[in-house]
């Protein structure tokens, strides 16, 4: 210990300086709690204040910005705080509840950590702001499998096709309707609507309200494209439904085939359709 006027070195207990008679406090109080403390301490052991001038301790409160009233356990040593913050910066840029002891938010570098979205079909990595969400199954995918003119997955496209090809026309009108419910702009999504609508059986035995539904369809599918297949289907229904129940329809039947031959219709394209719809093919087309 040393004389805190002239810096001789003090024996122990001394009152006074013997070099320069200087009077020697044996202890000193902590101006921010009062707890005395042994002469020449640099920090108060009861509450961490610095007896040197360089501002109080607990630096790591002050320097992780905790708002409310701090108060100290000497006898545990733990820190308590009597008011949560939302996202209070806590060493290492970590948001954190002072109160609740919970992670709100992680924060690393003031970069946020969002979940990876994945395709569901390959794997692949998606960006954040991904839309290639899947109408049927609510799957994310990549463009690679994604028809995104009919907001399907190729996977449920395929699913569809192959149950309507198999005679599974209720599975696969669920999932065309809902692409056609987002107004989809693919034409075959209404083509294949229409041949479920048959269910299997011929167009002369449905109802009207069906058939009504199946000719808007395929007024929608020519319409974004003329396809032969879509006309040669049309001029079926328009026959076997329309013509042989005496409904006045325009354009009839006879229009819409010469439709079909116009946009290149074959004897494969006429096959093709009504082994789909597995009913007979009406001679007149």
């Amino acid at each position: 210990m040393n004389c805190p006027k002239c810096g001789n070195e003090l024996a122990p207990g001394s009152k006074f300086c013997m070099q320069c008679g200087a009077k020697v406090e044996t202890q000193v109080t902590c101006p921010a709690c009062g707890t005395q403390l042994p002469a020449g301490a640099a920090f108060c052991f009861s509450c961490g204040h610095s007896l040197k001038g360089g501002g109080g301790g607990g630096s790591v409160l002050k320097n992780n910005a905790i708002d409310g009233n701090v108060t100290i356990d000497d006898s545990t040593h733990n820190i308590t705080t009597t008011t949560t913050t939302n996202t209070t910066n806590v060493d290492n840029s970590v948001n954190y509840n002072a109160q609740s002891q919970v992670f709100n938010q992680t924060t690393i570098n003031n970069t946020t950590l969002e979940a990876k979205s994945h395709c569901r079909t390959c794997g692949k990595e998606l960006a954040p702001a991904a839309e290639n969400k899947c109408l049927a199954c609510g799957e994310l995918f990549c463009d690679e499998h994604f028809v995104s003119d009919a907001r399907l997955c190729t996977g449920c496209v395929d699913t569809a096709v192959t149950a309507m090809t198999n005679g599974d026309y209720l599975t696969a009108r669920k999932i065309f309707r809902r692409s056609i419910e987002a107004q989809t702009e693919n034409p075959y999504i209404y083509y294949y609507a229409a041949i479920c609508l048959l269910d299997g059986k011929k167009a002369y035995v449905q109802r009207k309200s069906t058939m009504d539904e199946a000719v808007k369809f395929l007024s929608t599918a020519v319409r974004l494209s003329s396809q032969p297949s879509f006309w040669y289907l049309l001029a079926y229904i328009k026959y076997d439904f329309y013509e042989r129940n005496y409904y006045d329809t325009n354009p009839d039947y006879k229009q819409c085939y010469q439709m079909a031959v116009r946009s290149g219709l074959t004897e494969n394209d006429k096959n093709d359709l009504f082994t789909i719809l597995g009913v007979p093919k009406p001679s007149c087309l």
